[in-house]
Formats: structure tokens, C-alpha cells, sequence
């Protein structure tokens, strides 16, 4: 038997059998809650129709413009209970837990039902004011203590935060022009209408693709043991991809820059770095950069790269890094100062370059600009990013990733230079993601990229972005389309706005394409022996009626929409072989 190498033994499995027991009990205590879930969350809802407005609670219909104020009554009332619900714990303590709920607690109709959902329980349960302690020297193998009626708050907020995004769903419908049913013991919900029912299935099922909320790529994201574009050092934050079900991931111990070897295991995310080369390349395509960026980007910046540096250089500590099982760190505050202080010249060299604006210069104000980054429940902002308790804090990567994503957005209300950078970023992101399919197109075609076609000296089109295989020519008009909140949040306006808007986009552009396969000779392109096909790409799916959903291009079981978005067409074109057309027709989905 080897010796050991000085050092004092320990109680034989003392240790161990503490935190098997503190495991033990909190796997025991969830098993059971879960077990109750159907219950409690038939409690819950019977709670949120109680909490209704009671001229909400009366058999009526009401169309979606007139719907506004009482689904507005009814979403305040759920929060309203949902909040005092909130104080039966402290929010690190909420967080713990709902991290560690079965994804079938939340799970719903759609693959994207169940984050959301988790999500707005967490927003719901940031309202807490209890208070709570936990020493540093607890630090990351805390397991909050939890009483039974702690256990039943936990899953009857759940239950609020389901029947909440009911609601959200209703408002949502409704801005798309469904009207809405009351009911006198019951949720409301729409009144059915079978083509706009069927539009809207579609746009919800087309969306589990994902999209690009900026209105082009933000950032790169990067995995952990995979190769990182050549950059300094200090210039990486760490973010995660929140898978949408339990996955195989990696999970190390200490410094991720020493692991040679990890283990794969069942988690939830995938824990990477972030590159700011793609807003960087953004602003080189503008002459001029005015001061866009949202009040905290900086600091979370700041914050992130300072966290990466951590990971990568020091690890933490001896056990298995917690992040890819819940998305979040557990550190003592005692120091935290300090090593944001040391490190912030380091990693904020080149934000004022890349953020014009302030950038804070000392470690209290990164913190105090985290701690004050509003969050929300209707549009649905995430966070918060820090969770106090005690001794200890709770820092949401997962959080601080989808806060990141929204930040990094140019906003049009700026107008001029930027904007125009940013929608000629998506058109070069654009026809990055066709270069890497087989659709990549080569000489001669390459070179009407970015080029105006003419006939007879007059300008047909500009060319956004061109995919070509064999003799079939794809072009893409691209359209820099943002997912604002109030997109989001399904306000009639900007719903109908983008919709009418993507209907003049799809006219105009397939007239363009008529007019090149009329004359595929002009003064500057020769088209002569393909067969050309034109869409509309939006960095997300758009919500749009039954014309600009037709299917235009198909291969197989594979299709593409007049109006597309990014993620569509890459997937599109990595698996599209045989090509056929439906240059007016449409394809049932």
C-alpha cells in the first residue's frame, strides 16, 4: 500500500459521508416535491385564477386590440403571486434549487416551453427579501437547508411561472391578430381560427432552430478545450450555451489551461469563451461610432473576461467546475474587490474602442453597474447576474450569457453608419455560413458578391449573399431584422410592422429575381443556364402570413421559405442535394 506524503489523515470517510448525506437528502427532498408536481401545479393555477381581476373571470370574447389592458390585469395579478410566493427563501437558495429541478417540471409543447419557464420562475423568485447567510469557508458544496413548506412554495412558483407563460402565450397570439377567450375558472386563452392557428404553429415550431437576436452575430462563442482565434489574453469572457435538454458535455477540474484529460457527463451547458471580433468588425464598417451601447455592458464585460481568466489560470479549486451541471459560480465576495481590481487594466485595455462611453476604472463600480442591471418578467429579461448570501456570491453565468446577447445589440433608433455596418456584417456573416456549406459558389459566380447587377445601365439588385450548386443559383437578400423586447413581448405594432414589412421585401425581391431570369445576360453578370431562385433571410424567424411561408426551394424533405432565417438556410444548404422549385407554390409543413 503506497504511503502517504506527510500529510495528517483524516476521519476515515468523515468528510465523504457529509456531503453523500447533504446530497443525499436534497436528491431525496426533490424526488419527493417532483413526485407532487401535478398537484401543487393544479394548486398554483387555481391560485392564478383566483388573483385575476374579477371582471377578468366572466365568459366573454374579446378582440386582440381590446384584449391589451385586461391580459396586461391579468399578467400583473400572476407576478403579483408569484412574488409573494418568493419569500418563502433567500434568492441564492432559489437559485440552488430550480437549478437542480428535473427538466420535466417545466417541460411544455415546445422544446423551447421549458427554459423559458425556468426562466421566468427565476426572475419571479429575484423579488425575494429574505435574507440568508452561508460562510465562505462553505464555498461550492453549500446545500441550502429546505423545509417541507419550502419544498411546496419551490414547486407551486414553479407552477406560477407556467401559467404565467400561458399568459405571456395569449398575449403573444393575440398580437398576432387571434382573439381572445375568457373564461369564469379558468386561463384565458384564444379563440381558435385554423389559418392563423396554423401560422402561428409554424412560426413557433420554426423558431426551435434558433436565431440571431442582434440582428447579426454579436460575438463568437467558443468551447472549452477547443482552439480560440488568436487573440491577447484578457480579451475572452466566460459564457455558456444552455443546452435545451440534458446532453453529454465536458466537466474538469482545476485550471481548464492544465486539463489534459476531463470527463464526459450529463449536463445542461456547454461552458466556452466569447471573442468581441464580430462587434469589432462591426465598428471598422462604420465612419462613425455613436454612444449605442446599454448602461453595464462594459462591466459585465470587464466581469466575464476576469471570471474566464479565474477558470483558465486558477481553476476552482479541487472539485468538478459546477458549470456545465447548472450555469453558475459560487465564490466568496472576501477578495473579489481585489482581484477585479488588479485585473481590470488588463481586460478593459480595449473597450473604449469597442463600447464608446464610460468604462469603469475601479472594482466597486463593475459591481454596483452588475447589481443594477434591471431584470424583468414581461418581455422576459434575465437574471439577476449576482445573488447575494452572506459570505458568498452567486454569479449566473447562463444569466449573464443571454444579458450579453441582448446588450450587444445595435439598436436602429441610432440611425446612419453603425446600423448600416451592422446589416452589412450580417450580409459578409451571411455568406460566411454559405462559404462553409457545398453550396459555397466559385468563379464565375463569386464575383458578383456584393456586386450591382445591371441591364441596359440600370441597376437590378445588389447581391447580399449568393449560394450556388451545380447549375442552381440561390440568392439571398438579407434583411438585418433585430428581436427587440417589444417583438418579443408580441406588441401587436411592431408585429404587424415587421410582417407587412417582410411581405414588401418578398414582392420586391422576387420581382428582381423575375427580372434576371428574363434577361440572365446583363452588362456586368452572365446567368446564362441556371436555374435561379431568390429568398429573404432574417437573422430569426419571423412571424409572417401563408405567402411569404411558401416554399420556394425543396430537396427531398428539406425546404426553404421565401422569408427565412440565417439558421434555416445554412441547414438548408448543408443538406440539400437534388434540387427542385416552387417558384409560386407552397408546400405544406
Amino acid at each position: 500500500m503506497p504511503k502517504s506524503r506527510g500529510r495528517k489523515p483524516k476521519p476515515p470517510g468523515k468528510r465523504k459521508i457529509g456531503r453523500a448525506t447533504a446530497r443525499g437528502m436534497a436528491s431525496d427532498a426533490l424526488t419527493a416535491i417532483v413526485a407532487r408536481r401535478d398537484h401543487l401545479f393544479a394548486e398554483a393555477f387555481s391560485e392564478a385564477v383566483a388573483a385575476m381581476p374579477e371582471e377578468c373571470r366572466v365568459d366573454h370574447i374579446d378582440d386582440p386590440v381590446d384584449a391589451v389592458a385586461p391580459l396586461a390585469a391579468v399578467r400583473l395579478a400572476i407576478e403579483a403571486l408569484g412574488e409573494r410566493y418568493a419569500h418563502a427563501m433567500g434568492s441564492y437558495s432559489w437559485l440552488f434549487w430550480l437549478r437542480r429541478l428535473p427538466p420535466t417540471v417545466f417541460s411544455g409543447d415546445l422544446a423551447t416551453s421549458g427554459p423559458y419557464r425556468q426562466a421566468l420562475a427565476e426572475v419571479l423568485s429575484a423579488r425575494t427579501t429574505h435574507t440568508e447567510q452561508f460562510e465562505a469557508s462553505k464555498v461550492r458544496v453549500v446545500f441550502p437547508p429546505m423545509t417541507d413548506s419550502q419544498m411546496e412554495s419551490l414547486m407551486k412558483l414553479c407552477g406560477i411561472a407556467t401559467a404565467l407563460a400561458t399568459v405571456h402565450s395569449v398575449i403573444r397570439r393575440a398580437g398576432k391578430g387571434q382573439r381572445v377567450q375568457w373564461y369564469g375558472e379558468r386561463l384565458p386563452w384564444v379563440v381558435p381560427d385554423l389559418a392563423l392557428d396554423e401560422m402561428i404553429d409554424l412560426y413557433d415550431r420554426r423558431n426551435l432552430t434558433g436565431g440571431l437576436r442582434a440582428g447579426t452575430r454579436s460575438f463568437k462563442f467558443y468551447p472549452l478545450f477547443t482552439k480560440i482565434e488568436p487573440t491577447r489574453e484578457g480579451t475572452i469572457a466566460l459564457v455558456v450555451n444552455h443546452l435545451r435538454k440534458v446532453t453529454p458535455v465536458p466537466y474538469w477540474r482545476g485550471p481548464a489551461r492544465t486539463v489534459t484529460r476531463g470527463d464526459i457527463r450529463p449536463g445542461r451547458y456547454i461552458v466556452g469563451g466569447m471573442t468581441a471580433t464580430d462587434i469589432r468588425d462591426i465598428i471598422q464598417l462604420s465612419a462613425t461610432v455613436p454612444n449605442w451601447a446599454d448602461p453595464g455592458l462594459a462591466s459585465l464585460l470587464i466581469f466575464l473576461r476576469i471570471l474566464f481568466l479565474a477558470i483558465f489560470h486558477s481553476g476552482w479549486g479541487p472539485e468538478w467546475n459546477p458549470l456545465p451541471s447548472v450555469g453558475y459560480l459560487v465564490i466568496p465576495p472576501e477578495g473579489l474587490t481585489e482581484i477585479i481590481q488588479t485585473f481590470l487594466p488588463a481586460v478593459s485595455a480595449d473597450l473604449a474602442q469597442l463600447i464608446p462611453g464610460p468604462v469603469p476604472d475601479n472594482a466597486e463600480q463593475v459591481l454596483a453597474d452588475l447589481v443594477n442591471l434591471e431584470i424583468g418578467s414581461w418581455p422576459l429579461i434575465r437574471g439577476p447576474i449576482i445573488r447575494w448570501a452572506g459570505d458568498q456570491i452567486a454569479v449566473d453565468i447562463d444569466a449573464a450569457t443571454d444579458r450579453l446577447d441582448r446588450m450587444l445589440t445595435i439598436p436602429n433608433r441610432i440611425g446612419g453608419n453603425l446600423v448600416n455596418a451592422r446589416a452589412a456584417h450580417f450580409e459578409q456573416y451571411m455568406q460566411g455560413q454559405i462559404d462553409q456549406t457545398p453550396w459555397m459558389p466559385g468563379p464565375p459566380l463569386r464575383a458578383l458578391w456584393s456586386k450591382t447587377l445591371r441591364i441596359n445601365g440600370k441597376d437590378i439588385t445588389d447581391v447580399d449573399a449568393i449560394a450556388a450548386r451545380g447549375s442552381t443559383v440561390l440568392l439571398v437578400s438579407c434583411k438585418s431584422i433585430l428581436y427587440t423586447p417589444e417583438y418579443d413581448g408580441g406588441d401587436y405594432r411592431p408585429v404587424r410592422n415587421i410582417r407587412t414589412n417582410l411581405e414588401e421585401y418578398d414582392t420586391e425581391w422576387q420581382a428582381r429575381i423575375a427580372a434576371l431570369r428574363k434577361s440572365p445576360v446583363g452588362d456586368n453578370y452572365d446567368l446564362t443556364g441556371y436555374a435561379l431562385y431568390g429568398v429573404v433571410c432574417t437573422p430569426h424567424v419571423s412571424f409572417v402570413h401563408e405567402p411569404q411561408a411558401r416554399i420556394v426551394i425543396f430537396s427531398g424533405e428539406r425546404y426553404l421559405r421565401a422569408t427565412c432565417s440565417a439558421y434555416e438556410l445554412r441547414n438548408f444548404l448543408m443538406a440539400a442535394d437534388k434540387i427542385s422549385g416552387a417558384h409560386d407554390g407552397h408546400i405544406p409543413a
